[in-house]
């Protein structure tokens, strides 16, 4: 039986690449709307780091994984497993506390902020695991 050897130099390289486009195309957000409707960019901020505090936490997991031998893939299981359902609790506690009234957040807008930064981080991965390969003529 083979099994898929997953290096994590290469994928922490991948996500760290990922959260730096994830922090670029989020302050160009917060400035086109600062621009826009300056009293949403708290709203926006706020689900921008919730998006990327679940892109933390998913290299954090993946480099605590690689840190500790696994025995099984029962165990490998569990942790990924377990790893989503953290992430999972933790991201909808957030959003949640992101729309409660106190916080004077446009519910709307804050997820509006996690799902651009969300798609960023898969479109992100698409762009590091397969870049486009320009072909020059000579």
């Amino acid at each position: 039986m083979s099994r898929i050897v997953f290096l994590p130099e290469m994928a922490t390289a991948e996500i760290k690449t990922v959260i730096k486009l994830q922090l670029m195309i989020g302050i160009i957000l917060l400035f086109l709307l600062g621009y826009i409707r300056p009293e949403w960019i708290k709203s926006l901020l706020y689900g921008e780091v919730t998006a990327l505090i679940n892109t933390g936490m998913l290299y954090w997991r993946l480099y605590k994984s690689h840190k500790r031998p696994v025995k099984s893939q029962e165990q490998e299981l569990a942790l990924l497993y377990r790893s989503g359902l953290e992430r999972f609790i933790l991201i909808a506690g957030l959003l949640a506390m992101g729309m409660m009234a106190k916080l004077h957040l446009v519910p709307l807008v804050v997820l509006t902020g996690f799902m651009i930064e969300q798609l960023v981080f898969l479109l992100g991965i698409l762009l590091v695991r397969y870049p486009a390969k320009i072909k020059t003529e000579t």
